[in-house]
């Protein structure tokens, strides 16, 4: 076996250009698709870094659980931990209007020095003790103060509607503080947090004393973490502890009990591998056929003087292992040295697209699955070549006659091929007659090659196809505006020429202009029917809900969404749903996500069962006794006075609400509609209904846009915030 090692590297080496092409097959395809492993586990960590700034880098969170027992989860090595919970909130500053008063909140955290170590400290230091914090830019900024000042705040709980209220992430107006107890702290640093674009602050301080406090799990194998969450159950069954798992991040790392994200990815990108290995076994094939060709006198040669069918299939496989193990090497080299590059100019071109730059990850599994795929494309690419090789017999591997076989019949061709193509297209015709296999080769080569450039096309669109994973979003970019109450006349008059300036942009393609909005209810009955699948998920929402005046409210009457388009927009709706006449256009359309049996999909189809032509309104203001909307009396609705007549069912949704108001109706009209709507229930009451009703004195608009690209645009949008500097816009 050893003579035919030798040979075999011999003949490497004597034919070094065709063993370098090969090499370098081999190489361009491993690095293909390792390259793509890469990109992939590349995505897949800037995606957990979004996920841990947005939602904490911990899989198990834990309320209320006992300070005095954290000693015991520090001995525990399976985990880490770091403890954040809430100590209240404070005022930071109030607006008052004519009609309104609005109040600007600051959390306040104890925090312990592992989660401190994560917030991201501009200047200044950590907070050492509970006499000691750190806040936010735009905390200080709102108490005008500076580090090393003192700071006396009021912090106590949120109410709303006199029950106590645990805020989600946004703070209603009409929150209020109670239970304030007067602290003082010294500002010792500045932090920035990820999501410092709520209108409240953040402070944070350390070591303070509580006999409860939130925990923050992270076991080392992720999908332990269920397990550990078990044993803590078990062990804390008298304590009122509330435990939750921060599934993003679990699906993430392949843990989550709705794991499919990293099945999918792992499924994408097996589809993916696969198509390229076509094409990679037509190339690395040709190779080795063309090899074996050439050798085929000396596979004779080795049958003639006693070797077997195996060893002449080993001699073959030798070679693929030779040339293999070099290309797959220096295939793997490259991808790294490639997609460190294209990474490089990802960050450079797209740094201001994500919040944090990208960088080169290698996730075992993406890189292993990649390299196992490359093995078997040399080792199917060998196989046929190597069976050829040990099939035949010594005196026709000698002679070489099978390789080209022609007979006068099979290569005659038709005359109109002459007239047609010339002397050449027959001579051309007649040599793919004679060599049938080379040809056909090149022929499913070609073949191949389309298919691949259609498949990844689809792959890729499906790829960036939000809609296939997210629900909710059926645009590109969305902006808003709203005339603050101490703006100018002038600063509207700015926002519109802006407007007019983005919608002239050659980048947009479509657009949805939201002119203004306005709030009803109207009591649910038999007029209105839900389908199941919408019907079922109202039922759940309400499950998760507490137990209180507001939730029974919900159950008897729905929202409805007055939207005001601009006249192009509305005609845009009535010719997307084929509706000749003006009439108030109900979306009949939904999407949500559902988490069913430990698993997500998106469920999505018709809201209404029945046909809908009017609506009875709610006069919602008669249960408000006062504009601080305290006192709520739902006894007192009156509904029936007022409907929303001669309404048209709409089943596409305009750029901009696929999927919005899943727990309610929305309505689009043009203006004229909406004044008549808003006239016949309101005419005589002032315009601060309940706080749901949209301020009629505040001009705003939402741009909803469909664009090819934004580049012009996000430079256009971006410029006219810095020069303006109006805090009205969001982008």
């Amino acid at each position: 076996m050893k003579i035919l090692n030798k040979l075999t590297n011999k003949h490497l080496t004597m034919n070094k250009k065709r063993t370098i092409v090969t090499i370098i097959g081999i190489m361009l395809s491993t690095a293909l698709m390792c390259g793509i492993g890469l990109l992939v586990s590349t995505f897949r960590e800037e995606a957990i870094q979004e996920t841990i700034a947005s939602s904490g880098d911990y899989f198990l969170r834990i309320d209320n659980f006992p300070s005095k027992e954290i000693s015991k989860i520090e001995e525990d090595k399976r985990v880490t931990y770091y403890t954040n919970n809430s100590l209240g909130y404070f005022i930071l500053k109030e607006d008052t209007g004519k009609d309104y008063q609005y109040t600007t909140y600051a959390s306040l955290y104890n925090s312990d020095n592992k989660y401190l170590s994560n917030l991201n400290l501009k200047e200044g230091r950590y907070p050492n003790n509970d006499h000691e914090i750190v806040m936010t830019k735009k905390t200080l900024s709102y108490l005008n103060k500076k580090i090393g000042d003192e700071v006396l705040v009021t912090v106590g709980n949120l109410s709303l509607d006199g029950e106590l209220f645990i805020p989600n992430g946004y703070i209603p107006m009409e929150a209020e503080l109670i239970d304030g107890k007067n602290q003082t702290f010294k500002i010792v640093g500045i932090v920035e947090i990820y999501d410092d674009w709520y209108e409240q602050g953040y402070a944070y301080t350390t070591n303070y004393k509580s006999d409860t406090t939130t925990l923050y799990l992270k076991s080392k194998n992720p999908k332990k973490i269920f397990d550990i969450a078990s044993e803590l159950k078990d062990t804390y069954q008298n304590n009122e502890l509330k435990f939750s798992y921060n599934d993003s991040l679990l699906a993430l790392y392949g843990a989550s009990k709705y794991n499919n994200i990293m099945k999918s990815m792992l499924a994408l990108m097996a589809i993916i591998l696969s198509l390229i290995s076509i094409g990679c076994i037509i190339i690395i094939y040709n190779s080795f056929a063309i090899s074996v060709m050439e050798r085929k006198k000396q596979f004779g040669l080795f049958a003639s003087i006693g070797a077997t069918k195996g060893q002449l299939r080993y001699t073959v496989f030798y070679e693929a292992f030779i040339v293999g193990t070099i290309g797959i090497v220096l295939g793997v080299l490259a991808s790294f040295i490639g997609i460190g590059t294209v990474i490089y100019i990802m960050n450079q071109l797209l740094k201001d697209s994500f919040t944090f730059q990208f960088k080169l990850c290698v996730y075992p599994i993406f890189l292993i699955l990649p390299i196992i795929f490359m093995i078997l494309v040399v080792l199917f690419s060998a196989y046929s070549p190597a069976r050829k090789a040990s099939k035949a017999s010594p005196i026709e591997a000698i002679r070489g006659n099978t390789d080209i076989k022609i007979n006068k019949r099979k290569i005659k061709t038709n005359k109109l091929i002459q007239k047609i193509f010339g002397i050449e297209g027959e001579i051309a015709l007649k040599n793919m007659k004679r060599n049938k296999k080379k040809y056909r080769i090149t022929i499913i080569s070609l073949v191949t090659s389309i298919v691949l450039f259609i498949s990844f096309s689809s792959i890729l669109n499906k790829m960036f196809d939000l809609d296939s994973f997210v629900t909710g979003i059926n645009f590109d970019i969305v902006l808003y505006y709203t005339k603050a109450d101490d703006a100018s006349n002038d600063s509207y008059t700015l926002a519109n020429q802006r407007l007019n300036q983005i919608l002239e942009n050659e980048e947009v393609k479509a657009y949805i202009l939201e002119t203004n909005r306005t709030g009803y209810f109207t009591k649910t009955d038999d007029t209105i029917k839900f389908q199941k699948d919408y019907q079922e998920l109202l039922d759940k929402d309400m499950e998760t809900m507490e137990e209180t005046e507001w939730t029974k409210f919900f159950n008897q009457y729905r929202s409805v969404s007055v939207i005001q388009l601009d006249d192009h927009s509305y005609e845009e709706v009535k010719k997307q749903n084929h509706v000749k006449e003006d009439k108030p256009l109900l979306l009949n359309y939904f999407e949500s996500i559902v988490y069913t049996n430990s698993n997500r999909k998106i469920v999505g189809g018709k809201i209404f069962e029945n046909n809908i032509s009017s609506i009875s309104l709610c006069d919602a203001s008669s249960m408000v006794l006062n504009e601080d909307y305290e006192n709520v009396h739902f006894d007192k609705i009156k509904c029936g006075s007022s409907k929303i007549e001669n309404i048209e069912m709409i089943n596409k949704a305009p750029l901009g609400y696929l999927g919005n108001n899943q727990n309610g109706m929305t309505i689009f009209v043009n203006k004229k509609l909406h004044d008549e709507i808003y006239q016949s229930l309101y005419a005589n009451q002032k315009d601060t209904i309940t706080g749901y009703m949209h301020n009629r004195n505040n001009e705003y608009y939402a741009l909803y846009l469909d664009v090819d690209s934004y580049t012009t645009l996000d430079e256009y949008v971006n410029k006219f915030k810095e020069e303006d500097t109006l805090e009205e816009y969001y982008y």
